[in-house]
């Protein structure tokens, strides 16, 4: 378990935000859920983000996003509830001087209440060349 409410300032009005992770090595998995509590039940956005140097490609009829790799794939698993998908590409240079992509997938919640809950399961496995 971690605590993540001291990482909000007072004005995001997050009373409290705990993060808690199961990782089930022989299933090659990690479950990640996040619980947010709000100061006053109000309409809010809460923003997953998930960084990554491979392109994520979204399966929408599985709640899922792919990010398939040379040697293995990675898959995020959530629950719909509400939640939206976007995604941008961010070009940089590298310490080398070469030019990089990186991509940002974001899960997009509007909702209205005191409490927030989303669970995220990743799972790692080898492709079979």
């Amino acid at each position: 378990m971690i605590d993540l409410t001291d990482l909000y300032p007072s004005q995001s009005k997050i009373s409290s935000y705990i993060r808690t992770y199961k990782i089930n090595c022989d299933l090659k998995q990690v479950i990640i859920k996040d619980s947010i509590s709000f100061k006053e039940e109000e309409e809010y956005q809460v923003i997953q983000t998930f960084p990554s140097y491979i392109k994520p490609q979204l399966i929408k009829e599985n709640s899922q996003i792919n990010f398939e790799g040379r040697e293995q794939n990675l898959t995020l698993d959530f629950e719909k509830k509400d939640c939206h998908y976007k995604m941008s590409t961010l070009y940089f240079n590298s310490h080398k001087g070469l030019k990089k992509k990186f991509y940002i997938s974001q899960l997009i919640t509007n909702k209205s209440g005191r409490k927030y809950s989303q669970e995220f399961v990743l799972n790692l496995k080898k492709i079979n060349n």
